[in-house]
């Protein structure tokens, strides 16, 4: 499990709102020290996470990150697990739990359009 949460550490997701209104869900890694945009897929949100602890997002358009999925799922479902943990299912990785990073954004200047909006987390493998 150690060697899992080790290789995970660099890996993250956030949830963006762009100034047109649309959510982008991006996965990120770290790569020599900078932050890679895995992919970043605009989605909608089919069921809200009020319903039952889950949020279903239903991706649009084309991954636009470095190493785009060839084919996007038809939705994703993401578990609340609680304020500071959500989960999913990778077709690759399997079950994922992503915990929520705490950051100083009062410490840095921050666009209003990058302002707090968007939750960062990091990811590890729960099984």
């Amino acid at each position: 499990m150690k060697d899992v949460e080790t290789a995970a550490a660099g890996e993250g997701s956030r949830f963006e709102k762009d100034d047109k209104g649309n959510w982008w869900w991006v996965s990120f890694a770290q790569e020599k020290g900078k932050e890679v945009i895995v992919n970043k897929v605009m989605f909608k949100v089919k069921t809200d996470a009020e319903e039952g602890g889950k949020a279903i997002l239903t991706p649009e358009g084309k991954d636009m990150g470095k190493k785009p999925m060839a084919k996007l799922p038809a939705e994703v479902t993401i578990e609340i697990v609680d304020a500071g943990t959500i989960a999913m299912t990778d077709p690759k990785k399997g079950h994922l739990v992503f915990k929520k990073l705490e950051t100083k954004l009062g410490a840095r200047r921050v666009s209003a359009a990058r302002a707090p909006s968007f939750v960062i987390l990091s990811g590890t493998t729960a099984d």
